[in-house]
């Protein structure tokens, strides 16, 4: 974070989540805040609305989205708005102009059964192929 820092690069990180009473696509869900805290025995699974929004701000300013992993346990319905909403945001980007890649298998994932591909720029199923291209090197799918 000191890096980021000295080099003028903002790291964005939610402030508010949609908890769960257990890691189940049935489980009780809640709120909680980084000012509260989430509770003993329970975990955080999806970021919450405000966090949705500023993340959202930022991609669809951004000209260059790299995304590469999901904002929340996107195969439980009830914990996956915060991926959901971060993919609407970048096929608005996309479409507005912005360059979008995706990378890593649980984010490729996530697009897959809901987006045509062709909307993004680059859709990489493995996070070992988005680090070589974005060093510059061959990548052969």
């Amino acid at each position: 974070m000191e890096k980021a820092k000295k080099h003028n690069v903002e790291i964005l990180l939610p402030t508010d989540y949609i908890t769960a009473s257990s890691f189940s696509r049935d489980a009780d869900s809640g709120y909680a805040t980084d000012q509260d805290g989430i509770p003993d025995e329970w975990l955080g699974l999806d970021c919450g609305q405000k966090s949705i929004e500023k993340f959202n701000q930022a991609i669809k300013q951004s000209k260059t989205i790299l995304w590469n992993g999901p904002a929340g346990v996107f195969e439980f319905p009830k914990f996956a708005g915060g991926s959901i909403s971060m993919l609407d945001a970048c096929i608005e980007a996309a479409k507005s102009g912005s360059t979008v890649i995706v990378g890593g298998g649980d984010t490729a994932t996530c697009t897959s059964p809901t987006l045509p591909l062709r909307l993004l720029d680059l859709v990489f199923p493995f996070i070992s192929f988005l680090v070589l291209f974005w060093f510059g090197k061959v990548v052969n799918c």
